[in-house]
């Protein structure tokens, strides 16, 4: 029975019980890793806008990533225009597209991170959302990430 403390209203009350723990969803967090991984199928696919005021953008050959402490790297793209990076879990980075003269095309991005032992993909940089990307594997996940270190601002 519910006590009838004068200072108090009891509205819709609920019985405290023990009940069975929620459901829950699968986490690729593994926080025993420091680092995860970025893809991306194509940096070169975007609905922005070329940085130069030239209608035909130049196709994008590297990636410039961007912590808060400065330039990370630069990452050459595959010729299909991906790429595949690890970084360091939980910092914010940038990244921007470059043409061959190491002037940026496109970018740079909003902050984004990777969780510890996660591994998150794009299809392009600010692409279309209602595209489905190509059914085929990136040129750049055929191999192992190219490891940048965001706390040190060099490649390891």
């Amino acid at each position: 029975m519910l006590d009838a403390d004068p200072v108090y209203h009891a509205v819709e009350p609920v019985v405290a019980v023990e009940r069975p723990a929620p459901k829950t969803f699968e986490s690729v967090v593994d926080t025993s890793k420091v680092s995860g991984e970025l893809f991306c199928l194509n940096a070169d696919l975007s609905t922005l806008p070329p940085v130069t005021e030239d209608a035909a953008a130049p196709r994008s050959v590297a990636v410039r990533v961007s912590s808060l402490d400065g330039i990370v790297g630069e990452v050459p793209l595959e010729a299909d225009g991906s790429f595949y990076i690890e970084l360091l879990a939980d910092t914010p980075v940038r990244i921007e597209t470059l043409d061959e003269d190491g002037s940026t095309v496109r970018g740079p991005s909003a902050w984004i991170w990777v969780r510890p032992g996660e591994r998150r993909g794009c299809i392009g940089c600010h692409e279309d959302r209602e595209l489905a990307p190509e059914n085929r594997v990136p040129m750049a996940v055929r191999a192992r990430p190219i490891v940048l270190d965001t706390n040190q601002g060099q490649v390891r």
